[in-house]
């Protein structure tokens, strides 16, 4: 943007970018303010290059603390398409996951989708979008459900391109961070039971725990459900899988 802007390349109509009237974020004063004092473009350039800018920052999850309502509001003014697309996506998934839409993710999985679609409907990947290097084969290991059911969407709707590709991790990861692991697989019951008795327990039982795509639950003693005991000593009656860590 401030690129092209130096060697006098501005907007001559309006692309891919909201309408600057129907613009309603917080951040449009400051924009305006910004072209104002360090630009000389006429009041028309300002609202195309207004229009862009905000249309840039807020696909790239650029405008902090912006609100489920503002987030909905920008994209019903300028993408309906990208709600369907979400409407979609949540459709699908709920038929392979049973997800909760009185949970405290679901409006902001909600949020993000439709944030992603706006990026992929209204940017390409040389104007938005970084491709990055990920690591497949550790994802769909760690993953599988996340990965099969977001590969599946997108090969199911979508012809196969670099911005499909991206459109893939964007929701791999969006799920990942949203969803809880509950959903994922049914509970590993782990016993943590050392000798150094409760504080070393509570280390060893936080640093379990820190495998987030794991559905963990930790028991200070074995029982019928224990799926692996973890020690610094062998149990004298198991009746599970252990691991002796000395």
């Amino acid at each position: 943007l401030f690129q092209r802007l130096f060697f006098g390349n501005t907007l001559k109509k309006q692309e891919m970018s909201i309408h600057f009237k129907d613009i309603q974020l917080a951040i449009k004063p400051m924009v305006i303010n910004f072209f104002l004092d360090t630009t000389t473009l006429t009041q028309a350039q300002i609202k195309l290059e207004t229009s862009f800018l905000c249309s840039f920052l807020f696909a790239g999850n650029l405008i902090p603390k912006i609100s489920t309502n503002a987030s909905l509001k920008f994209i019903e003014s300028s993408c309906k398409p990208a709600l369907d697309l979400t409407a979609l996506f949540l459709k699908q998934l709920n038929k392979q996951f049973d997800i909760q839409t009185d949970a405290t993710y679901y409006p902001l999985l909600r949020k993000e989708l439709n944030r992603i679609h706006y990026k992929f409907l209204k940017f390409n990947h040389s104007d938005l979008m970084i491709y990055f290097q990920a690591n497949p084969e550790f994802l769909k290991e760690n993953y599988p459900d996340f990965f099969l059911f977001s590969e599946s969407f997108i090969q199911t709707n979508f012809k196969p391109t670099e911005e499909t590709t991206i459109l893939f991790y964007d929701y791999l990861f969006s799920l990942i961070r949203f969803l809880p692991a509950t959903l994922l697989n049914n509970p590993i019951y782990v016993c943590v039971d050392f000798s150094h008795r409760k504080s070393y327990n509570h280390f060893i039982s936080t640093s379990i725990k820190s495998f987030k795509f794991l559905n963990i639950l930790i028991e200070p003693s074995l029982s019928n459900k224990t799926n692996l005991y973890l020690s610094d000593f062998k149990p004298t009656q198991a009746h599970c899988d252990y691991i002796i860590w000395k």
